[in-house]
Order: C-alpha cells, then sequence, then structure tokens
C-alpha cells in the first residue's frame, strides 16, 4: 500500500493502529494535510482526502469564480455540464487559440 493513490491521498506509511480489524495507515493529502485512514476505507473509496475535497466540491457547486481566470496560458472561458471525478470540466481558451475542455482541478494543479 505504500505510495499507493487513492482519490487525493497517497499513502506514506502503516502505524501501529487497528481499527475493525483494518491497518490504519498515514497518508497525505494533495492539499498538504496527513491524515491517518482505515484501510478498508482507502481501498472502497469512501475516504479520497482528508476532507478537504468535501470543501471543493461544495464551493464550485455554489460558485463559479474561476471564468475569466487565466491558468498558465488557459484562460477559462466557461462551465461544462461534464465531470471528472468530483471535478468541474471548463472550456478552455489556450494562448494559441484552441480551445480545450479541462477539469478544475488540473487547472488549480498546474498539471494542465
Amino acid at each position: 500500500m505504500i505510495n499507493k493513490k487513492f482519490g487525493l491521498l497517497t499513502v506514506l506509511e502503516e502505524t501501529n493502529k487497528k481499527a475493525s480489524g483494518n491497518i490504519i495507515y498515514k497518508c497525505q493529502c494533495e492539499c498538504g494535510n496527513i491524515v491517518e485512514v482505515n484501510g478498508a476505507f482507502l481501498r472502497s473509496g469512501k475516504t479520497k482526502s482528508c476532507g478537504c475535497l468535501r470543501g471543493i466540491v461544495a464551493k464550485e457547486t455554489h460558485s463559479n469564480p474561476i471564468i475569466g481566470r487565466t491558468f498558465g496560458k488557459l484562460t477559462v472561458i466557461k462551465e461544462t455540464k461534464d465531470r471528472s471525478g468530483p471535478y468541474i470540466v471548463y472550456e478552455c481558451k489556450c494562448s494559441c487559440g484552441s480551445i480545450v475542455k479541462v477539469s478544475s482541478h488540473n487547472l488549480s494543479s498546474g498539471n494542465t
């Protein structure tokens, strides 16, 4: 399990703790937080982040502050109805003139 990725969490190490017979793992979230998570919750997909993902999804659902913002060479034009997991997918215009669809996660993380 060490170095495996589950959602936004990367497993760092096993702890000496167990819950319901399952190993508890120390994980690092993409946001930087360190959390301990039941291995069964990681494998089942029940736990995907330190809790920050709930805030991201809620924020994206209730407001859309990135329309018009530029990320690298991409300017966000509009929200699409597409989703990439829990993330909104936006239509963006590249400085070269191309139009591409990019998830909010890939925009904010710099992956695209």
